[in-house]
């Protein structure tokens, strides 16, 4: 593993974000039935750990590397494109902690993969037969956070920082989990 942590830089802005949640819940549903409206209370932009794995897959006459990640705080797999524009330096972000070892994020990424791999032979899809862990990397990936309340209640929605696509119900439980856990450092 390398030593210091990448940070993926964020090419959604605050201002895009905030345009992005103040104009999607004025077109929502609820909404437009007279359901009252998100008020909008801050946003911020936060960096949630990701163990990054690059294997290496051998097919036939083919070699080639495939990239799947683990999110450091309940290791929900996804695959991964680690070719996008990165930071070195990681103050004044605010970071979350994994709340998972590198051990058991490599694990859990490797039974994912295998039943990825498995899943694609039944659709009689060609795979890689042997692979081989080549690096692993520690990566916080940018995400913005927009925090409202109606009704009294608070609550948040959350946009890629990189895509700016809205992150559905898999990644609330991940954040969810980051803002009850240990937080590494706070730019505020």
């Amino acid at each position: 593993m390398s030593a210091n942590p990448l940070f993926v830089y964020p090419l959604l802005t605050e201002e895009e974000a905030k345009s992005w949640f103040i104009n999607s819940s004025s077109r929502s549903f609820l909404s437009r039935i007279g359901y009252k409206r998100k008020q909008w209370i801050r946003f911020e932009l936060v960096y949630l750990p990701y163990f990054v794995f690059t294997y290496g897959v051998h097919r036939e006459n083919e070699n080639r590397e495939v990239t799947v990640a683990v999110d450091g705080l309940c290791g929900t797999f996804t695959y991964f494109d680690l070719s996008g524009s990165y930071e070195e330096d990681g103050k004044k972000k605010t970071l979350f902690a994994p709340k998972i070892s590198m051990t058991e994020a490599e694990k859990l990424a490797s039974q994912e993969y295998q039943m990825n791999l498995l899943q694609t032979r039944i659709q009689g899809q060609g795979v890689g037969t042997r692979r081989k862990l080549l690096r692993c990397q520690l990566v916080y990936y940018p995400y913005w956070v927009g925090y409202f309340k109606r009704k009294g209640v608070f609550d948040f929605q959350t946009l890629d920082g990189v895509n700016g696509r809205s992150q559905g119900i898999r990644m609330r439980k991940v954040f969810l989990a980051a803002f009850t856990g240990r937080q590494l450092n706070n730019p505020k």
